[in-house]
């Protein structure tokens, strides 16, 4: 096994993490891509607060992710705010816009999510927490698997032909969800 990317996470235990950063291992001096995690308000639905902060790991937030090459900050939302569930976040890189989605049936944001390419994409008729439907070009980019338990083993796949830096992205985004969900945050 290579070590090809080392992500740091900054945060205390059982409080929300504000940033990770992914290095490249041939240079963990800089990053190559930094993400910063909005922060949410903890839900109190439950009567135990540690309750509550396990519920609000499964609340999406919005990223914000810096590149190292070529400069700038790609904002990746949710479509709804302080709701459960971490997809559908949307995104636009290389004047392109993709969208993450969860392809389980039963909804399971503890899995790796999966990419498109939007063609389209519009307002849900009706919805009042600023849902949107999209028009998919079909080929799926990235997706993978993530098995809890003893031994916790997760697989990110990459379509062919995404260059390495898009790649990286992708993996500072997906990395960052897991480092929250996991309860690092």
């Amino acid at each position: 096994m290579h070590t090809l990317y080392i992500m740091y996470a900054t945060g205390v235990l059982n409080i929300q993490v504000q940033t990770t950063s992914l290095y490249r291992a041939t240079d963990p001096s800089t990053p190559c891509m930094r993400v910063i995690i909005s922060p949410i308000k903890t839900r109190k639905s439950y009567g135990s607060s540690s309750m509550a902060y396990l519920e609000s790991l499964m609340v999406g937030r919005p990223l914000q992710i810096q590149t190292q090459y070529p400069p700038g900050v790609i904002q990746e939302p949710t479509d709804r705010l302080e709701k459960m569930g971490w997809t559908p976040r949307r995104f636009t890189y290389g004047g392109r816009r993709f969208v993450w989605k969860q392809e389980s049936s039963w909804k399971d944001d503890w899995n790796v999510e999966t990419l498109y390419e939007v063609e389209k994409e519009w307002p849900k008729p009706g919805s009042k927490t600023g849902k949107k439907e999209e028009k998919t070009l079909g080929r799926k980019l990235v997706w993978g698997a993530y098995k809890n338990g003893k031994h916790e083993v997760g697989t990110i796949n990459f379509a062919g032909g995404i260059d390495q830096l898009f790649r990286e992205y992708l993996l500072a985004s997906q990395l960052t969800k897991f480092t929250v969900i996991r309860g690092f945050s």
